[in-house]
């Protein structure tokens, strides 16, 4: 007699979701330091990994509870960190210091855990670096409070790499200007050099 028994395999298929979102990074300014968020569901084994998309490049990586930069691309070196005591809470946010105009482009953040993997992308816009916007100012004055202003000794300005748009001056560097007083047709004219930063 034989005996024909009936094995029953139970297969369990675990599909890990796959999220993917994007969000605009506001712009950044050039040598300055720029944020990256990146907000994921918590869970266990997490892994974080941060590229530049347009290069491939691997700009920040964090698993088994700590960064991992061996494979880090040179160029982001020392210039990157996460919020070590937000990540547990979610939050993988990138912060790049010393940013570049060749920094500028498209990141993707991906993190993994053992629910899901989550893909979120940022756009990294990078403006030069405008520190010094000055405007010139006419006006006539009287004689008394030209005397009252011309006293004392004129500080020097320094300018550089200055360029014009909409009726202001716009400097990116230094260079020295001096205010002059002048007197046209008789009447007394003040120049004044209004510094705004």
């Amino acid at each position: 007699m034989f005996a024909c028994g009936r094995v029953v395999f139970l297969v369990v298929v675990t599909f890990l979701r796959t999220v993917q979102a994007s969000t605009d990074a506001a712009p950044c300014v050039a040598m300055e330091t720029c944020l990256l968020p990146c907000r994921f569901s918590p869970g266990g084994d997490l892994v974080v990994h941060w590229y530049q998309e347009k290069t491939k490049h691997n700009v920040h990586s964090f698993y088994h509870d700590r960064n991992q930069l061996g494979a880090q691309d040179p160029s982001f070196r020392g210039r990157t960190a996460l919020f070590q005591d937000q990540i547990s809470r979610g939050n993988a946010s990138l912060r790049l210091t010393g940013v570049t105009i060749q920094d500028q482009g498209l990141y993707k953040c991906y993190t993994g855990t053992n629910e899901r993997t989550m893909e979120v992308f940022n756009h990294l816009q990078v403006n030069e670096k405008r520190r010094t916007i000055l405007r010139r100012r006419s006006r006539t004055t009287r004689t008394k409070e030209r005397r009252r202003q011309m006293k004392g000794p004129a500080s020097p300005l320094r300018l550089e790499d200055t360029f014009t748009q909409d009726g202001l001056i716009y400097c990116t560097e230094s260079m020295t200007l001096k205010a002059t007083f002048t007197q046209q047709h008789s009447e007394p004219r003040l120049v004044t050099w209004v510094l705004s930063v």
